[in-house]
Formats: C-alpha cells, structure tokens, sequence
C-alpha cells in the first residue's frame, strides 16, 4: 500500500493504527478505495498488517462499546501473529484498546478522493505580474 492512500497514523509504542484508504474485494470498474484500519508492528519481524474494514468495525464493539467477544479473540491473533509482541493479557488488552479507541476514527473517514495528476502549467502575464497555474486531470 502506498503512502498516499494512509489518512492518520497513531503510535502505540510497539505498533500502530493506521487509517488508509485500501481497495474493495472484489475489485470492480470505477470502484473507489474503502475507509480501513491497519494495525502494524514496528519490529522488523512483523510482516504484515491485521485489517478491518470499515463494514467490518461493528465486529469488534458491542451493545454497550465495549469489546466484543470476538474482538477479545482478534487482539489475541493480532499481538501474537501479526505483531510478534505475545500473547500475555496486558499485551492484548493494549491491543484491543487501541482498536477500540480508532474505531471511531475509522467511522469518520470522509470518502476517498483521488490525487488529481497534473496535466501542465499555463503562465500569462499582466502588467509586471506572472500569473501561473497547474491544470489537473
């Protein structure tokens, strides 16, 4: 994923939540990029990143904000297998809080836009003044 498509970054020590913008699966003709939440390890023997998609996030709240059932079991793969950092209870708390805290964040992503690419530069002049602007497509 490049840098262009991430919209915040939040440390958390030994890992970070990342928001990005990552392709829909399956991909289709003029689909755009969906809101995302990457939670990534910073050793260097983490490889990959655990990611939750923005129609996915009720997965890991329940009824009451809390973490669910299923988010006490996700934070345990995600310390363990994905950000090497174990698997003892402080570790994955840590985890599951930082999930938790982001999730609202992850809601309120604006919608994606594309990095308009520039087309050329058209410069005029008036008087003793040099007026340039880039044109986009």
């Amino acid at each position: 994923m490049s840098q262009d498509n991430t919209y915040k970054v939040f440390d958390k020590g030994d890992f970070q939540i990342r928001l990005a913008y990552v392709n829909p699966e399956p991909l289709e003709i003029g689909s755009q990029p969906d809101g995302a939440m990457m939670i990534c390890g910073k050793r260097m023997s983490s490889k990959s990143s655990w990611i939750i998609m923005l129609e996915s996030a009720w997965k890991y709240v329940d009824e009451r904000g809390e973490h669910s059932k299923y988010m006490h079991v996700a934070s345990a793969k995600i310390a363990d297998e994905f950000l090497n950092l174990g698997t003892d209870i402080s570790t994955r708390f840590r985890v599951a809080e930082a999930i938790l805290e982001h999730i609202p964040d992850l809601l309120e992503m604006p919608p994606y836009v594309k990095p308009q690419e520039v087309a050329g530069t058209v410069e005029g002049k008036i008087g003793d003044t040099v007026i340039s602007t880039e044109i986009y497509h």
